[in-house]
């Protein structure tokens, strides 16, 4: 076991809402189609409480969430180096 890795852990910010979509993915050729918002509409209702993680320089996706009511609460958080340092903030309705 010594010298290589066997697994890893993470320990994230405690949640603020019972509901996380945890992922929201549309290729780029039906963006501005509607598929998104249907995706998002079947998965977290509107109007339900939510919060969400999306990357700080996504500029595109977090317009995108805004337009369904979510807000940038501060809360900000970047992966580990070795990950890409890939900075996310939190967004909540």
């Amino acid at each position: 076991m010594a010298g290589r890795p066997h697994g890893g852990a993470h320990v994230a910010h405690p949640p603020v809402r019972e509901l996380e979509l945890h992922s929201l993915y549309v290729l780029a050729v039906w963006h501005g189609t509607g598929v998104g918002t249907a995706l998002l509409e079947a998965a977290v209702p509107p109007g339900t409480p939510a919060e969400l993680w999306v990357a700080e320089s996504n500029g595109r996706a977090r317009s995108f969430y805004r337009r369904h009511g979510f807000e940038a609460d501060g809360t900000r958080e970047a992966s580990a180096p070795r990950f890409g340092g890939l900075a996310e903030i939190r967004m909540v309705r």
